[in-house]
């Protein structure tokens, strides 16, 4: 940790991540593409247009936000961390993996998780997603769209709050030594 704060160091971290995963994601939904047409004679049906990818590119970078925030909250969480911290990023993908709806309908969830799962960014960009590459249904989008820009800016902003909270606190109390250079 430096003197100073870290809140851009990290926000660097994050962006770059999010580059080389959505770099990773694409590359891994064009090999299962085409691997399905050669060894399964079937075709995922994917709308792949110009309009299609535009939007799937503006749904990515609404998601910034709410990537920003959950890696600010972890950060927060990080700094006091004794046991677990490596292993934690593992939990929240998993959980995250559940109630965002990538891996079934967040409706199946029980009445109050569901409720809550339906409102997280990153399950409104699941559906944004799937809204340009497979429905092509605009009107959905948009509203996928506009809930996912505003949960992610809560995100950033209670992210933000609770890591400048845990830095503060943390170089007060001498966790985070002061004379660091």
């Amino acid at each position: 940790m430096s003197p100073g704060s870290s809140p851009p160091y990290l926000a660097g971290r994050c962006l770059a991540s999010f580059v080389t995963s959505t770099i990773t994601s694409m590359a891994s939904l064009a090999a299962a593409y085409f691997i399905s047409i050669l060894l399964f004679n079937t075709q995922i049906p994917l709308v792949v247009s110009p309009v299609s990818v535009a939007l799937l590119a503006a749904a990515l970078i609404i998601n910034i936000p709410a990537a920003m925030g959950l890696g600010f909250l972890l950060s927060a969480y990080a700094i006091y961390a004794s046991k677990f911290e490596w292993a934690l990023p593992t939990y929240v993908a998993g959980l995250l993996m559940v109630f965002s709806g990538a891996l079934f309908p967040v409706s199946v969830l029980p009445h109050p998780l569901s409720d809550a799962a339906e409102f997280l960014p990153y399950t409104q960009f699941i559906a944004a997603a799937r809204d340009v590459l497979i429905y092509s249904s605009l009107e959905s989008y948009a509203y996928h769209i506009g809930v996912a820009l505003l949960g992610g800016t809560g995100f950033l902003v209670l992210g933000l709050l609770a890591f400048r909270f845990g830095e503060k606190k943390a170089r007060r109390s001498g966790v985070i030594d002061r004379k660091i250079a």
